[in-house]
This record gives C-alpha cells, structure tokens and sequence, in this order.
C-alpha cells in the first residue's frame, strides 16, 4: 500500500476518535510537511487549518524525527484550562517509513475542575482538622472541670446533711426548752408564794422557748430553701457534667473523622496532580 492510500486509511479512521473519549478532543493527521486533518475540538480550537505547515519543534515534528511518542501539555493559559497532547509517527508498515504524524490533544477541563475542588477540599479540611482539634482540648478541659465540680458536689451534699442535723437540733433545743419552761410553772405553782421568784424564771424560759421555736421555724424555711436551691444547683451540674462528657466524646469522633477526611483530601490531590 502506498503512503497516500496509507494515510487516507489512517484519515478516516481519525475521524471516529472523537466518539471514543469522553473527554473532548482534537485530532490533527500530517505527513511530513503539513496538515491533513483536523478535527476541532468543541470547548477550544486550535490556531491551525488544513494544508498549513507543521510546526517547527511541535508534536507532530518530533514525533517524526525521533520516530516515538511524544507527549506534552500546553499552558492552561491558552485555554483556561490544560490540555495534554500525545503525538505518534505515522509507519507505512509495508515500506517501513515514517510518512507523517497523529496527534490527539485532550481536554483536561474537568480534571482541572476536579483538581481545583480537591484542593478546596484540603484546604477546608485542613481548617476543620485544626478546629475540631481545639473543640476537643477544649470539651477536655470542660469535661475536667466537670469532674472537679463532682467532687465538691459530694461535699456539698455531707453539708446539707449537716444541715439536716443542726436543724432538728434546733428543734430539739426549743421543745426542750418549752418543756422545761411549762415543768418550771407547775413546780412554781406548787410551791405557791415561795415559788413565786422560780415562777418568774419559769415564765422566761417559756417565752425563750417560743422565741426560740419561732426563730427555729424560720431558720428551718431559711435552710429547707437553701438546700432546695443547693440540690437543684447540684442537678443542673450533674445534668451539665453528663453533657459534657458526651460532648467531650462526640468531639473526639469528630476529631478522628476530620484527621481521616484531611487524609483523603491528601490523597485526591494528589491524584489530581497525577492525573493531569
């Protein structure tokens, strides 16, 4: 087969390319000295037309002279976006020559797309990693206090037994009292006009006891109030030192997940930056 019939062949089979790759594409056909065919891409296009020449030091130039592929990229300036371009000698197996040059330049659009988001990714996840991080020293200091706050509301709790104590004591102290003012009476009246100086006495010890009993009454609703607002100010930290051992547990997921979305968002740009 001659080079011409070669080329043709080579020709029409090029312009089945495009349908091939979901990447939109360009395909340029030469033979040694200028374009054959091309076939524009539909995002860009590029600055060249059938029958002009091919360019010096361009894919399709050296793809001739060292009978090999050559592989490039053209700036994301041109475009707005990278194209990679891979160019292959043309061989006319039959006469074993190298009669011209296919080149296929490949939208990288959306792979930049790609890499472009994979950075934002690891940019967001980096600023996570570094919050949640703090979110969880801190949940740990909180959870901490928390537990010393648990310790003081033990003993806060033998207060209000004490509490408890001082006033039944209290109320001990003013029903004797009283008891012993209403005894004093009886013996006064007994002794008659002897007992008359013990009856004076007596009589004081009573209003002693009444005295002391209604200030026994309302030192009892002073403390009985206190420790009412005590044992509610202890649930409300009970209540809060639960919660924040939770949100001390869940920020440390949260802590895990981001380090592992950080990790990922490494590896994808990593691979962005492979692929393109």
């Amino acid at each position: 087969m001659n080079d011409y019939n070669y080329l043709e062949q080579v020709t029409n089979f090029c312009k089945l390319l495009p349908d091939l790759y979901t990447s939109d594409i360009a395909v340029t056909v030469t033979d040694l000295e200028k374009h054959l065919v091309i076939i524009q891409p539909k995002t860009f296009k590029f600055n060249a037309n059938v029958n002009d020449p091919i360019r010096k030091g361009g894919g399709h130039e050296r793809a001739i002279k060292t009978k090999q592929t050559v592989i490039a990229k053209l700036p994301t300036e041109l475009f707005g976006f990278s194209v990679a371009t891979h160019s292959a000698p043309i061989f006319n197996e039959e006469t074993g020559k190298v009669i011209g040059a296919i080149s296929i330049a490949i939208s990288q659009e959306r792979e930049s797309a790609i890499m472009g988001m994979a950075s934002e990714l690891l940019s967001s996840s980096k600023t996570m990693e570094t919050f949640s991080h703090n979110l969880f020293d801190s949940s740990n200091k909180l959870s901490q206090k928390s537990n010393d706050m648990n310790s003081n509301i033990a003993a806060v709790t033998d207060e209000i037994h004490k509490m408890d104590n001082i006033i039944g004591y209290i109320k001990s102290v003013s029903e004797t009292s009283n008891l012993l003012g209403l005894n004093a009476s009886i013996e006064a009246a007994r002794a008659g006009d002897a007992g008359r100086g013990f009856a004076v006495v007596a009589e004081e010890m009573r209003k002693l006891a009444i005295n002391s009993k209604e200030s026994s009454v309302e030192i009892l609703k002073s403390l009985q109030d206190l420790k009412s607002n005590i044992n509610d100010l202890i649930s409300g930290i009970q209540e809060f030192s639960e919660i924040s051992a939770s949100q001390s547990n869940q920020t440390e997921n949260i802590s895990d997940e981001s380090r592992q979305l950080n990790l990922l968002s490494k590896k994808l740009a990593e691979f962005s930056k492979e692929v393109l």
